[in-house]
């Protein structure tokens, strides 16, 4: 099945359940330009843990993997419940073995042992908080698991103002409900996520789009315990 097959899968029931032109083109074109949905399959095709997808949206990146034919749990969290419902509603009758909820990200953590993902979340976060929520992540993924955050670098350039504006944007039009922007630097997630002990990799992660994404994968080895555990905090960090 070729990625125009897949794009054109995923984003169909959406017409047909909400009978939204909109909301089948955003589906449709954000598999077919964006190399992260690619990229993340490339990183746990081969793999059978769990999988929590931080900040899921809609649902996409768990109905691409369905398409793509992997077949481990995937638990789709969000504090956005129209999206969270609009996620629930495709899959019903269609895929198996994928839960959506909706909640903070920091809760969902609790208990979970797996692989997570964080596809465009830190940046929604205080410093403290995406401290802490990447530490929990370690917590989670200790022991052979793997952590993958994808997410606009602060860095100088055209491509970090561009999407900081488009960003700035959505935000403004009430379609992503997030509280404040605050881009992380590549220095203070590496950092973070080396303390507790886990290999990183860093790759660009812009494709055929203008934005300054990046890719970065956290792996720790089966058995390794976390190096730094997270500790308590006062606020909910919400994805």
């Amino acid at each position: 099945m070729t990625s125009t097959d897949i794009s054109a899968r995923n984003a169909k029931p959406f017409h047909e359940i909400y009978e939204s032109r909109w909301l089948q083109g955003y589906v449709r074109s954000k598999i077919a330009t964006d190399p992260v949905y690619r990229g993340v399959w490339n990183r746990v095709g081969s793999r059978n843990n769990p999988l929590l997808d931080l900040g899921c949206g809609v649902g996409v990146l768990a109905f691409y993997l369905r398409e793509r034919g992997w077949r481990a749990p995937i638990t789709g969290i969000d504090t956005d419940l129209p999206k969270i419902e609009a996620a629930r509603n495709v899959a019903v009758g269609r895929y198996e073995g994928l839960h959506f909820e909706v909640g903070n990200a920091l809760d969902s953590l609790r208990g979970f042992r797996g692989d997570v993902v964080m596809l465009d979340l830190l940046h929604y976060l205080a410093d403290d908080d995406q401290d802490l929520l990447i530490r929990r992540a370690t917590e989670a993924a200790a022991g052979g698991g793997m952590i993958l955050i994808r997410d606009c670098l602060r860095e100088p350039g055209w491509r970090f103002a561009l999407t900081s504006l488009e960003e700035r944007f959505a935000r403004a039009i009430r379609w992503l409900n997030v509280p404040m922007l605050n881009f992380p630097s590549r220095d203070r997630i590496v950092g973070t996520l080396q303390a507790c002990g886990f290999k990183v990799e860093v790759e660009p992660m812009w494709g055929r789009t203008p934005f300054n994404n990046y890719l970065i994968t956290a792996t720790s080895a089966p058995g390794q315990a976390v190096a730094a555990k997270s500790s308590d905090h006062q606020n909910d960090v919400m994805a």
